[in-house]
Order: C-alpha cells, then structure tokens, then sequence
C-alpha cells in the first residue's frame, strides 16, 4: 500500500473534489428538503386563514360595526315609540275646583266634574290644579255671569283678579271672600296668564 507521500497529487485532487461535491449536494438536498417542507407549512396555515371568515370572529372590526348598528337600532325605536306613546296619551289638563269650605289637595280626586252648585252669601274658594309645574309668576281669575238675551247666551265680565305665584308650583289657592255672588245666577270663572291665554275655566251656579 503506498504511504500518503506516494499517493499522486492528482488523485488526491479528484478525491477533495469529490468529498466536496458529495457535501455540496448534500447541503442543497437538505435546503431543497427543508425549503420544501417550509412552503408547506405556509401554504397550510394561509388554507386555515382563508378558511376563518373575519366576520364570524366575536371582536373583530366589522362583528362589532353590525352589533353597533343592532343597538342603534334598538334605541331608535324605543325613543320612537316613547314619543308616540307621550303624543297620544293626554297629559292631565289643568282643572278649576270650586266649593264654599277650603280645599284640600287629598280631596280634589273625590270631586266630580261638571257644573259647580254654590251657596250665595258665603265666600268661594278656588283650588286651581295646573296638573304640574305652572312655570308662570302670575295669573289673571276672572268672573263672567252668565245670562241671557233673545234665546242667546251672553257673558259679562264682573271682576279680575290677579294672582301671584311661583313657577314651581302645580296648583293655586284663592278665595272670593268678600264678594257678593247673587242668588239663582249662573257663573264662569276663567283663569288666564299673562298673555291672555286661558288655561282653564269652570261654570258654577249660586243658589
């Protein structure tokens, strides 16, 4: 066998050539296997991303714009249907009570509508429920009897009085204490604001 320093120089060349080219093809064979098996594991991941639909997802941009939407929804139509509700349903309209003793506010429930009867030579009292806040500093109560001329009906003003209050008040107490209503006449009593709105009146007959 001949030693490594008899070995010819061209031979060992072939033989470095030949490791190298083995160990190159080796490197790439293994890149080749390793590129492969990462393009894969690529193509498999963007199959299952493609698969999950965005939408269905409970946080995403646009589940949360279409459940925006919902309660927008949801609100509108509950304000919709309390303003229609506030609309038709009528609030209490303001009311005139009329007796010849003071008025309690517990006692107006008990108080049947319709034409007042009232004893003459006694003094009136008013209880005027505006049915909540009044928001006015002052109303006008004024009288009208009641007569008739021709088969026609006709209203005469008798007196005004003025009334002061607080805007935060629901309801006002008067009395006609030293006025003098005559026996067997029919009345009004209207009461307006300021601008010369009537904001409720009531017919009374004196006997």
């Amino acid at each position: 066998m001949p030693s490594k320093d008899e070995i010819p120089k061209e031979k060992k060349d072939k033989f470095r050539q030949a490791v190298q080219k083995a160990l190159s093809s080796g490197k790439k064979s293994l890149s080749a296997q390793e590129e492969k098996s990462s393009q894969q594991t690529m193509g498999e991941e963007k199959t299952q991303l493609r698969r999950i639909d965005p939408r269905t997802l409970p946080f995403s941009e646009t589940s949360l714009k279409t459940t925006g939407k919902k309660w927008a929804l949801i609100i509108a139509l509950v304000l919709a249907v309390a303003l229609i509700v506030f609309l038709l349903i009528p609030g209490k309209k303001p009311r005139i009570y009329l007796a010849n003793s003071e008025i309690f506010r517990e006692q107006i429930r008990d108080i049947p509508e319709g034409r007042f009867e009232l004893s003459a030579q006694k003094s009136i009292h008013v209880f005027f429920d505006f049915g909540k806040r009044i928001n006015r500093d002052v109303v006008y109560l004024k009288i009208y009897q009641i007569s008739e001329e021709g088969g026609t009906k006709k209203e005469t003003e008798m007196d005004t009085r003025e009334a002061k209050l607080k805007p935060e008040w629901s309801y006002l107490k008067y009395i006609f204490q030293e006025y003098t209503f005559a026996a067997g006449q029919d009345y009004k009593l209207s009461i307006a604001d300021k601008t010369g709105k009537t904001l409720s009146e009531v017919f009374f007959t004196v006997n």
